[in-house]
């Protein structure tokens, strides 16, 4: 179990990666996600499923694959 939730993680932040990547090559902007965003679709993802106020279909692991590149790295959106 724990193995799978790793494995997912990994693969939400090369996903990211890759898409960021992308877009720098496309169109010379980064992906940034503001930090409450990042903090309000964890706090989102971590909820059991019955007391979240929104549909959210991705799961903790790859919600923290997609958010954890900002969080780690603390870029700011609006600073090149």
């Amino acid at each position: 179990m724990s193995s799978m939730f790793w494995l997912l993680a990994v693969a939400g932040g090369l996903f990211r990666y890759a898409l960021g990547l992308a877009v720098k090559a496309y169109f010379q902007r980064d992906i940034v996600i503001p930090d409450i965003l990042g903090i309000t679709l964890i706090i989102l993802a971590a909820m059991p499923e019955f007391a979240r106020p929104v549909a959210y279909p991705f799961p903790l692991s790859l919600t923290l694959g997609f958010v954890g590149v900002d969080m780690l790295t603390k870029r700011r959106a609006g600073h090149d």
